[in-house]
């Protein structure tokens, strides 16, 4: 088969789209190519800055050359990575492996609980505390009302308005101060007046 378009000499029928009714006469390398640019020519009229980002992503695609075999572009660390990288879906949408999608879940997380911690106040209510991020513990006076904490799939998976009403819930600690309400004896070994079960 011959495409009208490259003319390259070695296409077999899967470099075409031969399942199609009727099928394709371009070669997918060719058809891909053309419907490229007209998704860029109807951006020219449209939306010229999305024009520009597209004719830039075009230039660092051919920088960078074809993938290696078994490899992904990663959009995140700009590097080629091995496609047991990146979650299957990443591949279609964001484009990131997984160390990039990991390491942006953790700092959103990461930045949503200074915001919370600064909405408590910044400083731990039991002994003035107010260093480290990390070291903070949203502490539910009431178990009992509790709906959900702050890690796993807890409340920072969730958007701030969902979080602000938990947060009414719990008195900000320290991790030293959290410890020891939470355990049942005081330094003697009697018993502690501030105890609460978890």
């Amino acid at each position: 088969m011959l495409c009208p378009e490259c003319r390259n000499p070695n296409l077999t029928e899967n470099d075409f789209y031969h399942t199609w009714k009727p099928p394709s006469k371009l070669c997918r390398k060719c058809y891909r190519n053309q419907i490229n640019l007209r998704v860029l020519q109807d951006a020219q009229v449209k939306d010229p800055d999305k024009a520009v980002r597209i004719e830039s992503y075009r230039s660092e695609r051919e920088l960078r050359g074809p993938a290696p075999v078994g490899h992904h572009w990663c959009g995140k660390c700009q590097s080629f990575r091995p496609t047991i990288s990146f979650h299957s879906e990443a591949i279609k949408r964001s484009g990131w492996c997984r160390g990039c999608g990991s390491k942006v879940s953790v700092i959103r997380s990461m930045n949503l609980k200074k915001r919370a911690i600064a909405h408590m106040g910044g400083a731990c209510q039991r002994c003035g505390f107010a260093g480290h991020w990390a070291a903070f513990v949203f502490h539910h006076r009431d178990p009992a009302k509790k709906e959900t904490g702050w890690g796993g799939d807890g409340m920072r998976k969730h958007t701030w308005d969902k979080i602000v009403p938990e947060l009414e819930k719990c008195t900000l600690l320290c991790q030293c101060c959290h410890a020891i309400v939470h355990s049942r004896f005081d330094e003697n070994g009697n018993d502690n007046p501030e105890y609460v079960a978890t």
